[in-house]
């Protein structure tokens, strides 16, 4: 995926006044709507509706070879709202990452990368989220199996 113009003179650019920002955006699982929030100090209003501001901080994971690569995102409990939502949970949720620039918020600039919701834990001060691509290596391959009673073509 490319930069849009603005956020590559940005980054190219010795100083400059634009914004990174990362937006998420929690769904399914039985939520009645999606949790959209923000790591920056002001709502961030795109075409999707409002990002609420809640800071947060990802984890990329380790690049080990020998296991599945999973995220973790600390996302701080100031008011507990995000455990509540949590809590209310009945399924298996997506989380949408995506950076954008405060400037063009409705540009994605990287991703969007969606992730299942693993496993979360809250403690006092913060709320852990492990999040994870969906695992396609313990898939069966090939998918449908061809036997003498569904493929009777091919065993004449």
């Amino acid at each position: 995926m490319s930069l849009s113009l603005r956020a590559l003179q940005a980054v190219l650019a010795e100083n400059t006044g634009e914004v990174f920002v990362e937006c998420a955006v929690l769904s399914g699982g039985g939520l009645a709507s999606p949790v959209r929030i923000v790591n920056d100090p002001v709502p961030l209003v795109r075409s999707e509706g409002t990002f609420q501001p809640l800071a947060f901080e990802l984890v990329l994971p380790k690049d080990d070879g020998e296991s599945l690569p999973q995220l973790s995102m600390v996302i701080d409990n100031v008011d507990q709202a995000i455990a509540a939502t949590l809590r209310s949970i009945t399924g298996t949720p997506t989380v949408r990452l995506e950076i954008v620039l405060a400037s063009q918020p409705n540009t994605i600039e990287a991703g969007p990368y969606t992730l299942t919701l693993k496993r979360w834990r809250v403690n006092a001060d913060s709320v852990n989220l492990q999040l994870a691509y969906e695992n396609i290596l313990d898939e069966p391959f090939p998918r449908d199996q061809f036997t003498p009673v569904n493929s009777p073509g091919l065993f004449g």
